[in-house]
């Protein structure tokens, strides 16, 4: 992986969930992406398989590049929950990609059959997203029923910016039945002109039940097809005003901005930035922020999100291939180096509900990206102590009072009164996000009492932690997921039974316990299969206590042995012996034996990195013994099968 765009491709652009088909978006290409755009579906690899799919556009072609950049431009310029979020988008040399969120949901003449009651809420929902769009400048371009979703929760959204045009802009498509008559003759793109797509995608969509309306809705709509535009509503806050609903100014994320271009200005190459805040006080909006606003300015950001059990760094180090290593926070440390090399920030959002294993995971990431001083992390939910003293900034968010929860509501156009102001802030102890969730609400279901609006927020309590099944099986799985941590702790719980302190060794060696681990597989190794009695030499190797780790890998080859009544080693295992005692010969100042040992296990069958090491090892022994012309030849035997075995490690390790 060498550059964003291949980051960007592998994280969003395979590995699609079962029933996902390439293909499966919600909409057909327009007709001005036509087949110059590829509209694929995909998820997000690094989120657990129920986060949010998306969809990846890319563009190859000079207008396809035009429409698919104004789309993400206008998506990042107006924050609205109508509008999908733009998760990435990379300008490369020969084609654009952008990774949109997918959006699901049944269209709107659809919706309106099944629920014709709903055309007034509906009403109220569109309204509110072409006020953001004009207040921002612009006109969405191209309403019409394909380009409204109504999502399984009733939430209304607006998808395909492709010809969105600033508003006094000459139009530059649409569709017939929903352009303004004026557009027709050459005006300018205007309000009135979107109004007017407005009230023709609800007339369509509506058909026969549109008889059925309640007044004030009939009216509104009929005034938003009138041919003239002067007799057009002279705005949508005016027409939501109509339907009853407060002037507002069509919100955003609700000054979750200032702290977001905060959190950015630390972003220096190297820095560590510690979001404090509780969940529900806004952080997920800061985090989306902060990744939006970089976008605004054409750069990338590797937004990530913690979740009980899940890891995502370490499912980085799964996408990014990192191979095995001997403690997972090793691998994790690798694959936030490679990130960190592109000059990518890592965002870490729900950082609290990381076990202890992840933040393992967070403190390798910290003190990789400070040791590189390139790319930065940003963690939301954690507290400092996971930066373990390195220098970092602080962004805290703090509860809202009254009149900050007043102008939210006011942002959002909702009612605020101070009785409900004081409501809300009684429930929700000022937390931002959890007042902008209910502000929303309010504004969609003006009808709605504070207290049914708060209905529906989540529990705030502490966050959930996993019970752990104690069972051998469960420990298992989660040693081989990367969480040598929970392992050892359900294996302590067990019974000590061989298998369970057999695999409680390697979860401590894991976890980077060694001295634990050797302690465990000591005592059991004289009952103990090869492969753990290799571990153990293997392990006695790492921590130096090379005479132990030679006199175990030398008993294991001396199995070998005609004479000898028990199993022999597989010529693998053989070959892995001889490189543990080679290499604590060395160590133990004997170069000569420790050729003669990793030259006879050099002719056993054995894997590529397994000769590149000997071959390594025995060009090492040759330098020792003042002998350049054989370290050179074994040198390159260990290149040789080093580039045989694929491993960019065992590749390493030969050029050394």
């Amino acid at each position: 992986m060498d550059t964003i765009l291949e980051l960007v491709r592998r994280r969003f652009g395979a590995g699609a969930p079962p029933g996902l088909q390439p293909t499966d978006v919600e909409r057909e290409p327009t007709e001005v992406e036509d087949r110059n755009t590829d509209i694929v579906g995909g998820n997000d690899r690094l989120s657990l398989p129920d986060a949010p799919q998306v969809v990846l556009k890319s563009a190859r072609a000079p207008e396809a590049r035009v429409a698919l950049a104004r789309e993400v431009e206008v998506a990042l310029r107006v924050a609205h929950p109508a509008l999908r979020r733009v998760r990435a988008s990379v300008a490369g040399a020969s084609e654009d990609v952008a990774v949109l969120e997918r959006v699901e949901g049944t269209a709107l003449d659809a919706h309106l059959a099944r629920r014709p009651g709903d055309a007034e809420r509906v009403t109220r929902a569109l309204l509110g997203v072409l006020r953001a769009l004009h207040e921002a400048g612009l006109a969405h371009g191209d309403l019409k029923p394909e380009h409204v979703l109504v999502e399984a929760g009733g939430r209304v959204r607006l998808i395909d910016l492709g010809l969105a045009t600033p508003l006094g802009a000459t139009v530059i498509g649409g569709t017939h039945g929903f352009l303004a008559p004026e557009l027709l003759e050459g005006a300018a793109v205007s309000v009135a002109s979107d109004l007017f797509a407005l009230g023709k995608t609800l007339v369509a969509a509506a058909g026969a039940s549109a008889a059925a309306w309640p007044p004030r809705l009939a009216a509104l709509i009929d005034a938003a097809c009138e041919a003239e535009p002067r007799r057009r509503p002279a705005s949508a806050g005016s027409a939501l005003a109509a339907l009853g609903v407060a002037a507002g100014t069509a919100g955003g994320r609700f000054g979750f901005d200032a702290h977001a271009h905060a959190a950015c200005g630390q972003l220096g190459a190297g820095a560590l930035v510690c979001v404090e805040g509780a969940s529900g006080s806004g952080r997920s909006a800061l985090a989306r922020g902060l990744v939006e606003e970089r976008l605004s300015r054409g750069l990338t950001t590797l937004d990530l999100c913690a979740s009980v059990g899940f890891d995502p760094l370490l499912a980085l180090a799964d996408l990014l291939e990192v191979p095995a290593c001997d403690e997972p926070t090793q691998r994790v440390s690798l694959a936030v180096a490679r990130v960190a090399a592109l000059g990518v920030p890592l965002v870490l959002d729900d950082a609290d509900a990381l076990d202890e294993d992840g933040r393992a995971s967070l403190e390798a990431a910290a003190r990789t990206i400070h040791a590189a001083g390139s790319g930065a992390l940003v963690t939301l939910g954690a507290d400092a102590g996971a930066f373990h003293g390195l220098p970092h900034a602080l962004v805290a968010l703090r509860p809202l009072d009254a009149e900050a929860t007043r102008r939210l509501l006011d942002d959002a156009g909702a009612r605020s009164d101070p009785a409900t102001v004081r409501a809300l802030l009684d429930a929700t102890h000022g937390r931002a996000g959890d007042l902008a969730r209910v502000a929303s609400t309010l504004a969609s279901a003006p009808e709605l009492s504070a207290a049914d609006a708060l209905d529906a927020l989540p529990t705030r309590d502490a966050l959930p932690r996993a019970a752990p099944e104690n069972s051998l099986d469960e420990a298992s799985r989660a040693l081989a997921r990367g969480a040598p941590r929970r392992a050892a702790a359900m294996l302590r719980a067990l019974p000590p039974t061989l298998d369970a302190q057999l695999l409680l060794a390697r979860a401590e060696a894991a976890a980077g316990n060694l001295d634990a681990a050797c302690a465990l597989f000591a005592q059991h190794a004289e009952h103990a299969p090869l492969d753990v009695r290799l571990e153990h030499a293997r392990l006695l190797e790492r921590l130096g206590r090379h005479a132990e780790a030679r006199d175990g890998a030398l008993a294991m080859l001396r199995l070998r042995d005609a004479s000898s009544t028990d199993a022999p080693p597989t010529p693998e295992q053989a070959a892995q012996a001889a490189s543990i005692a080679a290499a604590s010969l060395l160590a133990l100042g004997e170069p000569h034996l420790a050729d003669e040992v990793a030259r006879t296990a050099a002719a056993l069958p054995c894997e590529a990195r397994l000769r590149a090491r000997l071959a390594a090892l025995r060009s090492d022994a040759a330098l020792r013994r003042n002998e350049p012309r054989a370290a050179l030849d074994r040198a390159a035997e260990a290149e040789a099968a080093a580039r045989e075995s694929g491993e960019d490690a065992s590749l390493a390790h030969a050029l050394a």
